[in-house]
């Protein structure tokens, strides 16, 4: 079950705190969903309106979940600067319910966080682990990413919904606090603008006649092209496309993702989004032959390269029933398990 889903039901989008009757009504449905036969919680706290959650209130609301052996997953509230504390944040919310954890699509996010963090993030797992908390994880074989254009614009922005979103998207004095921001790095959420450079995130789903001719071009090509600062390019587009629109991020290195693969706790996913038509990031329909050809076959999890590491390990390949396990040996051989 989506808890974003279910706290917009009861609060709606905004990010206002929650008052007792809200989080109540909460926990009633998260019982309801659990009792209909939900298998786990689904939260993205990196996004609205979960991510005005606080860690206490995160508690409050899962609070039906203590005593059941139903897995909380959940996309961090920051996968770049400040990564490592948004793992440890919920490896506490998990340990003071006794759930267990699932950390998704795990990555670093910009290149002064390469190589450190993923070492810190895994450190975290295994101490966790070691103390009696179940934590699990999950990656997909790129270090380019996929989301909606309109998790770059800092989350208080978005706060009041799409259409306030837009309206502030309109408005120059507006544009001027988000560009302020966008140039500094954030602890507080993930600035991929920041950490990867409009060069290196590229605009699709774009419909409307204005940018529709630019999808697949990156946001730094575009205001090229229009002869425009990238920062109204970007607004720009958000406004014709009424925030309708996503795009691919290239930010991280292929030595964190071949540790993180290589955790025995991690399994292999596609992370997609499916879109109604237009471009659409690869691991849609080439995350697994991917992984095999690129990791097992040609160059078993990176072998000569400065992060790999000469052990064998599972790693379950999540893709309905029968579950696949796949026991790669350092040799780079394969023995699946169904």
């Amino acid at each position: 079950m989506g808890g974003g889903t279910v706290r917009a039901s009861v609060a709606g989008y905004g990010s206002q705190p929650l008052t007792e009757d809200e989080e109540e009504q909460i926990r009633q449905k998260i019982v309801q969903s659990l009792d209909a036969g939900a298998v786990g919680v689904s939260l993205g706290i990196g996004y609205e309106p979960e991510y005005a959650y606080d860690e206490a209130g995160l508690v409050r609301v899962l609070e039906p979940l203590r005593g059941r052996d139903t897995a909380v997953a959940v996309h961090i509230r920051t996968e770049g600067d400040g990564s490592d504390k948004a793992v440890a944040e919920m490896i506490r919310v998990c340990r003071a319910l006794d759930v267990p954890l699932h950390l998704s699509h795990m990555k670093c996010i910009g290149k002064r966080n390469w190589r450190v963090t993923c070492k810190t993030e895994l450190k975290q797992v295994q101490k966790a682990r070691e103390g009696g908390l179940d934590v699990t994880m999950d990656a997909y074989p790129y270090i380019t990413g996929s989301t909606q254009l309109v998790h770059l614009i800092p989350p208080r922005f978005q706060s009041k919904g799409t259409q306030a979103l837009l309206e502030y998207l309109a408005d120059p004095s507006v544009r001027r606090q988000i560009t302020q921001e966008l140039k500094k790095p954030s602890g507080e959420y993930e600035n991929i603008v920041e950490l990867a450079g409009f060069e290196n995130i590229m605009a699709i789903g774009t419909r409307s006649a204005e940018f529709a001719p630019f999808e697949g071009r990156t946001i730094l090509e575009i205001a090229g092209e229009r002869n425009q600062d990238p920062y109204d390019t970007l607004y720009d587009i958000l406004l014709a496309e009424r925030c309708e629109c996503a795009m691919l991020d290239t930010y991280g290195c292929e030595e964190d993702l071949i540790d993180f693969l290589k955790n025995e706790t991690c399994s292999l996913i596609s992370d997609a989004i499916y879109p109604e038509g237009g471009h659409c990031h690869p691991r849609v329909y080439d995350s697994f032959p991917r992984f095999l050809i690129k990791y097992v076959r040609d160059n078993p999890f990176g072998q000569g390269r400065p992060g790999g590491r000469e052990r064998s390990g599972y790693l379950c390949i999540s893709s309905g029933e029968p579950e696949v396990t796949c026991h790669l040996q350092p040799s780079g051989s394969a023995v699946y398990r169904f």
